[in-house]
Formats: structure tokens, C-alpha cells, sequence
């Protein structure tokens, strides 16, 4: 008889740890569901509050967020209260959630007015009976506190109340941090955003600045070339031809803007051929042949291959092989060299060399030279404006190839 009753007492065991698992698995469920409505951290947390205080019949629950200073650890406090005097009053939950943070566990306060670890004013032992006061973890640090409090018509918390307070406070913990790390993702997408919008911005201000600099400068180069091919003085001819000179200039910079703006648009189109790609750069190298002999540059092109027939754009490889020469020889000094090579590498993949003896770069500039607008300590002042190597290494990409430099 006693062994049977042992076996029934056994098995109404079993049943209440079911029942409690489910209610448990019941209540965490709800507060998740209730927490993925939240829009931010207070009103989810307002939710969890509402969810603990319910699940273990207390009269008032709080969650206080804690910060890394220590004279007032706690921030945000989210308070779910009743209409009672005490519902202003944070003195005992400053002392008990003090004491929790402190020893690292969880608190169960039977009945206030007879423990002596915390000091209460008259009106909190009148009123209070029972406390329950949890920590909120997260990846093993304490990132909050969890309290319900009862008064003196309510019953005193049990030890499953604590269990089951310290077991939401554990998907508190969680929930509160998934909703933190949403909001600051949202934050660096919509400072993303803006940031690109400012740069839709200014690429689009310098498309259009740099349109209406070309039209006048296209209208002043026509008359200038025909100014350049009459009978005039020499010393006119030579302030002619200087002119002609600067002016192309800068209608090249203003091209080289409006090739960025339309890389960044993604507006630029490629227009592939079929062609030598050996006669092509050569005959590119060779109208830079003057330019080389005026500073008696030794310029020259070099390649293991007569032909290499191959599908490319004409356009882009000539502001590609143009800029990187024209850097070379503003970089090289009196009497030096430059080589242009044209071969394929161990994949037969083209490649294009370009080697001067110039200045050379410091190993600490190395990386920052195809940044836009990137100017290096040896250049020259009158060595452009930074835009040339930056335009090529976009121009690289864009026909899926490589640059780098040593």
C-alpha cells in the first residue's frame, strides 16, 4: 500500500513539473511574440514587464538596463505600477537590485519587514511583502535587472516563482540585445543612406558643373585652333599654342569628372572591338614620343609578341595607357627612362607594364595612390590634380581587370 502511494505521489509529481514546463514554455512564448511587435528597447521591455509581472501574480514589476558606471549603475528604468503611493517610490529597488548585481544572483524576499539585509522606510514594510529580484544576462555580463514586488494582501513569492522570473530573464536578456543590435543596424543603414544620397548629390553637381565648363571651353578651342593656322606674329603663334595647350587641359580634366560621375551612375557603357592590341598601344606610346624628347626621356615599348589580336574597348585603353604615361613622364626627371611592355602572364591574361625611373613613391603612400584626388609629397606643382590614376584604376575594374604598383 505505502510502495503505491509512493508511485502516485511520483507520478503527480511528474505531472506538476509538466504542467509548470508548460506554463513556462507558455509564458516565454507569449513575451516573444509580444517582443517582435516592439518598435524599440522601451517598448519592449514595457512588454516583457507586463509578460513576468502576470506569469508570476505579482502586483508591480520593473527592469532596470545597467551601465558601466558605478556611482549609478542603472539607466532606463521601464516600471509597471499600480495606482498605490508606492508607485514613485525606487528606494528599496535601488538597495535589492544593488545587492543583486553585486553577489550576481538571484533574490527572493519572502516577507520585507522581517529581513534585515535591506533598509526599508515604515510606508515599504506597511505595504510590501514579497520581493522577487533577478539578474538579465547576456554572453555571461550583467546587462540588467528583473523585480516584482507584492503587497501585504498579496501571497509571498516561491521558489518556482523565482525559477520561472530567472528563466524569462534569460530571453530578456537575449531580446533586449537582438533589439539593440536591429536599431543600430537600422541606424548605419539610414546613415548609409544618407551618405549615399550626399554622394548622388555631389556626383550629380559635378556632372553638371562639369558640362557646362566643357561647352564654353569646346566654343573658345575652335576659333583658338583657327587663330593657330592663320599668318599671325611668331610671339602671338607661341601665346596661341600656349593657350590651345592649357585649355586642352582642362577640357581633359572636365572629361576625366564626367568618366568618374558616369562610373559611379553606373552609366558608363563599354564598346568592345576587335583589334591588335600591340599596334594599338603602340601607336598611343608614340604620340608621347615628343613630349619624351623634350626632356630627353628615353620612352620605350616593349612586348615578346608581334600581334596579339583580342576583343578590347579603344576608348577606355587609350585614357588608361594616356594617363599612366603621362604620370610617368611628369615623374620622371631629365634623362631617364620609361618602358611600356606588352605581354600575357601564366594564365594569358593580358598584361600591361609601365616603369620609369622616376622619384618612385614612399612604401606609405603606395596604397593611397589611386584614391581620388591623392597628391604625393615629390609631386610637382604643376603635376595635376589627382583625378588621372584614380580615373584608371575605375576604368581597370570596369573592364574586369587589375592594377596595383610596386
Amino acid at each position: 500500500m505505502a510502495k503505491k502511494e509512493k508511485t502516485l505521489k511520483d507520478l503527480e509529481s511528474q505531472i506538476q513539473r509538466l504542467k509548470s514546463a508548460v506554463e513556462e514554455l507558455r509564458v516565454l512564448n507569449e513575451i516573444a511574440v509580444a517582443a517582435g511587435r516592439a518598435t524599440n528597447v522601451d517598448e519592449m521591455l514595457n512588454l516583457v514587464v507586463q509578460k513576468s509581472t502576470k506569469a508570476v501574480n505579482a502586483e508591480q514589476g520593473s527592469i532596470l538596463l545597467v551601465t558601466s558606471n558605478q556611482k549609478n549603475p542603472f539607466t532606463t528604468i521601464i516600471r509597471q505600477d499600480d495606482t498605490s503611493s508606492l508607485k514613485h517610490s525606487y528606494h528599496i529597488g535601488s538597495n535589492i537590485t544593488g545587492w543583486v548585481l553585486l553577489h550576481k544572483e538571484p533574490l527572493i524576499i519572502e516577507e520585507l519587514s522581517g529581513d534585515k539585509r535591506f533598509y526599508a522606510t515604515e510606508e515599504e514594510k506597511r505595504e510590501i511583502r514579497s520581493v522577487l529580484c533577478v539578474p538579465i544576462w547576456f554572453e555571461g555580463e550583467i546587462t540588467g535587472i528583473m523585480m516584482t514586488i507584492n503587497k501585504k494582501d498579496q501571497k509571498s513569492f516561491s521558489k518556482e516563482d523565482l525559477t520561472l522570473l530567472s528563466i524569462i530573464s534569460v530571453q530578456a536578456g537575449q531580446l533586449i540585445k537582438n533589439l539593440q543590435l536591429q536599431q543600430e543596424t537600422f541606424k548605419k543603414i539610414k546613415e548609409t543612406e544618407k551618405l549615399q544620397e550626399l554622394d548622388r548629390i555631389k556626383t550629380n553637381f559635378f556632372t553638371n558643373i562639369s558640362h557646362e565648363f566643357r561647352t564654353p571651353l569646346t566654343l573658345i578651342l575652335g576659333p583658338l585652333e583657327k587663330l593657330m593656322n592663320g599668318n599671325y606674329d611668331e610671339k602671338l603663334q607661341v601665346q596661341y599654342k600656349l593657350i590651345h595647350k592649357n585649355a586642352n587641359n582642362l577640357l581633359k580634366l572636365i572629361n576625366q569628372l564626367l568618366d568618374l560621375s558616369a562610373i559611379d551612375a553606373s552609366k558608363m557603357k563599354l564598346k568592345i572591338e576587335k583589334g591588335d592590341i600591340i599596334s594599338f598601344v603602340k601607336g598611343i606610346t608614340a604620340t608621347f614620343h615628343p613630349s619624351a624628347e623634350l626632356k630627353e626621356i628615353d620612352l620605350e615599348f616593349r612586348s615578346d609578341y608581334g600581334e596579339i589580336i583580342t576583343y578590347f574597348d579603344k576608348d577606355k585603353f587609350e585614357n588608361i595607357i594616356g594617363n599612366l604615361l603621362s604620370n610617368a613622364l611628369k615623374f620622371t626627371h631629365e634623362n631617364g627612362r620609361i618602358f611600356i611592355s606588352v605581354n600575357t602572364d601564366t594564365d594569358n591574361a593580358l598584361e600591361i607594364n609601365v616603369e620609369d625611373t622616376g622619384c618612385g613613391i614612399p612604401d606609405d603612400k603606395i596604397n593611397n595612390i589611386f584614391d581620388r584626388f591623392f597628391k604625393g609629397e615629390n609631386s610637382p606643382a604643376s603635376s595635376g590634380t589627382g583625378i588621372g590614376l584614380a580615373l584608371v584604376k575605375e576604368l581597370v575594374e570596369l573592364l574586369n581587370g587589375r592594377i596595383s604598383v610596386s
